[in-house]
């Protein structure tokens, strides 16, 4: 069986598993998928053809293109994130220290700097260049699904299976707020807007549980009292 994915009137085929991950690279020439087949590939955008296979990772969970689109950033279900090389197809280093899956990876805007959640319910903040960790962001209840720096990257967005989406302090880890809403059980997509407006603004999208899905997207203003416009509420931590 082949698995592939689509844009516009190109398709993509070549995976043999199902495809978790898809990302652009930064002049959006390029795509990188990640799948359940074990392996990451890059495409070309145009002509749909397939530019290389990455090998290394058992179930690959979440990719990405870094922000100056040399390398790539991946999260497998063998617990470990992997840097690549674009060009070569090569593996850079191997970034270990969750203790289950890994489910989502970011980039800092400056490209220095990872983030990773875990289903050990916990985000981790990588060091690109030398694969260390740097500190691990703790608060969540379970799973951690989706995660996403701010367009400054001085704050982070993570998305769990605790229904709720936490706002983090990069330089020191600690918890900013709590976003709740109608996410129940949700495996959610989080994302900053570009805008620089407010202090925390967000979209998010997800998948919940009975089937229901939740809106596909909303701002967050996290002024005081400022709420989800959706309903959602937002709890300071202390």
């Amino acid at each position: 069986m082949r698995v592939g994915f689509a844009f516009g009137d190109v398709g993509l085929a070549g995976h043999s598993g199902w495809i978790y991950s898809v990302s652009f690279s930064p002049d959006g020439r390029m795509a990188l998928s990640g799948s359940l087949d074990h392996t990451l590939k890059l495409w070309d955008v145009a002509s749909g053809k397939q530019i290389r296979t990455l090998t290394g990772h058992s179930g690959v969970k979440s990719v990405r293109f870094s922000p100056e689109g040399q390398t790539v950033l991946s999260g497998s279900d063998d617990q470990t994130l992997k840097l690549w090389d674009v060009t070569t197809g090569q593996e850079i280093r191997t970034f270990t220290g969750h203790s289950d899956l890994v489910e989502a990876v970011a980039f800092s805007p400056d490209g220095r700097t990872a983030l990773s959640g875990s289903r050990d319910d916990t985000l981790k903040l990588w060091d690109i260049a030398t694969g260390e960790e740097i500190r691990t962001f703790q608060g969540h209840r379970n799973s951690v699904w989706s995660v996403a720096f701010s367009p400054d990257g001085r704050t982070a967005l993570s998305g769990s299976n605790d229904q709720t989406l936490k706002l983090w302090d990069v330089g020191t880890g600690k918890q900013i707020r709590t976003l709740t809403g109608p996410f129940e059980l949700c495996q959610c997509g989080c994302l900053f807007s570009e805008s620089q407006s407010y202090p925390s603004p967000v979209t998010l999208g997800g998948r919940c549980g009975g089937g229901r899905r939740s809106p596909s997207a909303f701002s967050s203003r996290a002024r005081s009292g400022g709420g989800n416009g959706l309903g959602g509420r937002s709890s300071q931590s202390q």
